[in-house]
């Protein structure tokens, strides 16, 4: 399910998802970059991360997780009820005051970060697990108060960028957009590092693989060198090329896997 944000937040938050499902054995899931920071609070088993399972893991309940710029495992137990606040490219970077650089592809607990919420979102389980709906109220109840009355002028640089990119589904060619902000290559790699945590080439990558999804769900029909293009990649290989280093599958794997949680997550095997 998922829940817009009320408009006091829309420029922080995307949007919200309730994510549950019960497996009869613990499965490792993939998620891979969707080009948002987001927080994540489980009412369920929690995630475990780590190359070996069997050695010393972390283990989440309530975390957030940074800009990705490459696909990750977690181990999840046979129960999985997620409340995920999927954030806006910058939105990490506002609530936080950390360097985007700092957070990416990483996941930490939120209590270093948002002890409050974490704290809150336990009682409201602990009330009523029935009402997902509950939760993002007090959940937005916090991110109020933590959101800053306005965003700073460099973030508000970068959210223009941003805009430019998803606008054009990562196809503007980066020389473009430095022309219409009147700024340097490297100045605006620097403040996306700051802001967003990745590059704005890598941004746009990421943008225009999600587009790709998002026109095989909305056309389903197509084929791949029909997708390929509409996409705004070269030609097959270069697409499947970059869809295997962002998701670590080909599209024919994606696309078989019918047990998608979320866009970006879905489980891969025990």
């Amino acid at each position: 399910m998922q829940v817009n944000p009320s408009p006091k937040l829309a420029h922080l938050v995307k949007h919200y998802l309730i994510l549950e499902n019960t497996s009869s054995y613990e499965q490792t899931y993939r998620f891979f970059p969707d080009g948002n920071p987001g927080l994540v609070f489980s009412y369920a088993d929690p995630f475990t991360e780590g190359h070996d399972f069997a050695a010393v893991p972390n283990q989440y309940h309530n975390f957030f997780y940074g800009q990705a710029n490459q696909y990750h495992d977690l181990k999840a137990g046979k129960t999985i009820g997620l409340l995920v606040v999927v954030l806006q490219p910058w939105g990490l970077h506002v609530l936080s005051g950390l360097p985007g650089i700092e957070t990416r592809n990483t996941r930490l607990s939120l209590d270093t970060l948002l002890a409050p919420v974490s704290v809150d979102v336990q009682q409201a389980k602990q009330r009523d697990c029935s009402e997902p709906l509950e939760r993002i109220r007090q959940i937005e109840e916090f991110l109020s108060k933590l959101s800053p009355s306005a965003l700073t002028p460099e973030t508000r640089f970068v959210q223009q960028a941003v805009q430019q990119i998803c606008q054009t589904n990562g196809m503007q060619p980066i020389q473009q957009i430095l022309q219409g902000l009147g700024t340097t290559e490297r100045s605006l790699e620097r403040r996306f590092e700051q802001v967003i945590g990745l590059r704005p080439k890598q941004f746009s990558r990421i943008i225009r693989l999600q587009n790709s999804l998002r026109i095989h769900r909305q056309k389903p029909t197509l084929n791949l060198t029909e997708l390929t293009y509409c996409a705004g990649y070269y030609d097959q290989a270069h697409f499947i090329r970059e869809f295997n280093q962002l998701v670590g599958l080909t599209p024919k794997q994606y696309e078989a896997n019918p047990n998608r949680l979320a866009v970006n997550l879905m489980p891969i095997g025990h």
